[in-house]
């Protein structure tokens, strides 16, 4: 054997936790790091998701206000043309009544015809 002298059980002991204090600095620095990496993550992620919460909120406005211009103009054509088939509704309506307003004139008369044919028999 040579002069060296074999370290003692503390020795080595020692040696072994400050490999492992270095270590576990090393890890809690990597934590940190990570930490902080994913709370930068986190603020870009939660900008953008603002932004384009935004963009669609004024996306639904826009759609909204031309959907009810579309729906307001619909509605004033579906009135006018309302109102036209009710106009000429009853247009048809008021000849139908006069047509068999005549037709039963007609029947009448006919009908006093038959009774004076038939008091004549």
């Amino acid at each position: 054997m040579s002069g060296e002298k074999n370290p003692s059980k503390k020795d080595q002991i020692e040696v072994l936790l400050e490999d492992i204090n270095g270590k576990m600095k090393l890890l809690i620095e990597g934590h940190q790091a990570l930490t902080e990496r994913m709370d930068r993550l986190e603020e870009n992620f939660n900008q953008k998701l603002d932004e384009r919460t935004a963009q669609i909120r004024g996306e639904i406005l826009g759609v909204r206000k031309e959907l009810k211009q579309d729906i307001g103009g619909v509605r004033g054509e579906l009135k006018k043309e309302i109102q036209g088939v009710k106009k000429e509704l009853s247009n048809k309506i008021g000849k139908l009544d006069e047509k068999v307003t005549e037709a039963l004139k007609k029947l009448n008369q006919h009908e006093k015809r038959i009774t004076k044919i038939e008091e004549k028999i």
